[in-house]
């Protein structure tokens, strides 16, 4: 098991707080929608691992994402839905997608899983933390 900083998180969740309400703010395109997904990702990953390593009931990390998300069910039994979630943002980031106004307020990133306009992408912010919130026991607002 490796040295793992609690900081680590809270870091990652600040940069995705950052991308939302300041890049996004001025560079409007695709590309920052799609940053901002792979920074969530990122941030559960980097929870999961965290909750898999408190809970001492495994030896070793799985390799792959799947293995992991499979060892969390186990641990948490009612994380179907944050579980899903995840899995919803790992396919948005694998499937192809196009860009509706780009460079407008109105800019929507469209794959076959979900259209992610500026206010989906809050809505994913905020379950990212509930996310988040939920592995590490804190109350949930």
């Amino acid at each position: 098991m490796r040295e793992f900083s609690d900081d680590e998180v809270k870091e990652e969740l600040k940069r995705v707080d950052h991308l939302i309400y300041v890049t996004l703010k001025y560079t409007k395109t695709g590309d920052v929608i799609r940053n901002i997904i792979k920074r969530m990702i990122s941030t559960l990953d980097l929870a999961i691992i965290e909750a898999l390593e408190n809970s001492k009931k495994i030896k070793e990390l799985p390799p792959s994402p799947i293995q992991k998300v499979n060892e969390l069910k186990k641990i948490h039994k009612d994380s179907d839905d944050l579980i899903s979630f995840y899995l919803l943002l790992k396919n948005i980031i694998k499937s192809e997608y196009e860009v509706k106004e780009q460079y407008r307020k109105h800019m929507t990133l469209i794959t076959p899983y979900k259209k992610v306009d500026v206010e989906t992408l809050k809505e994913f912010h905020q379950k990212t933390i509930n996310f988040v919130k939920y592995l590490r026991g804190e109350e949930i607002d």
